[in-house]
């Protein structure tokens, strides 16, 4: 944890703020409520969610998960996530890099459900190819009772549910999925057409 000074937007009041760059399990639900990033003035009261890189990392369940905010940390992390030494520091660990924080929640709902992300981002794809000439749709969101939204600038267009069978029976057609760090819908759809 450190302490970062931040100017508010609205009265330009000096404010400090906690930011982290490696957390645990012990902040999970601040990360899931976002209160981990959320910030508020001290003397008009603005609030905002911050937006920083940072490391997830849960001990129990062995998953590493890097968030990026810029190009610049993404190919660092990715160069980095090649090195030898840091290759052996995290044999045992799952690893994946998200780029929003929307994304981050999502990866750690899913694991925390014991679900294979992988086999998520291509349900959202076949979902996808089922209402795409319906809505218009820029995200697509997992929520832990089985649930896909599909959103449009941030607003909710639709919603499906699915159910275990649905999963299980999408694991049984894709066995062979590769173990990539950057699990999102474009790399579904490249294992989709192997």
């Amino acid at each position: 944890m450190e302490l970062t000074k931040i100017i508010c937007p609205k009265c330009q009041h000096k404010n400090t703020n906690k930011t982290y760059k490696q957390i645990g399990n012990e902040l999970k639900e601040k990360v899931l409520d976002r209160t981990l990033f959320r910030f508020k003035c001290r003397q008009c009261g603005y609030q905002a969610l911050l937006d920083y890189s940072l490391q997830y990392q849960d001990d129990e369940k062995k998953i590493l998960i890097y968030y990026v905010t810029s190009q610049e940390e993404l190919d660092e992390v990715m160069d980095l996530l090649e090195d030898e030494s840091v290759i052996s520091d995290t044999k045992d660990y799952l690893c994946r890099v998200v780029c929003c924080q929307e994304d981050l929640i999502e990866k750690i709902k899913c694991f925390d459900l014991g679900l294979d992300d992988r086999i998520i981002e291509i349900i959202k794809v076949l979902f996808y190819k089922k209402i795409q000439n319906k809505y218009s749709i820029d995200a697509i969101r997992f929520f832990e009772d089985y649930k896909l939204k599909f959103y449009y600038q941030e607003f909710e267009q639709a919603q499906v549910q699915f159910d275990e069978n649905l999963y299980q029976s999408v694991k049984k057609q894709y066995p062979n999925l590769s173990q990539d760090v950057r699990i999102d819908f474009d790399w579904a759809i490249s294992q989709m057409t192997k």
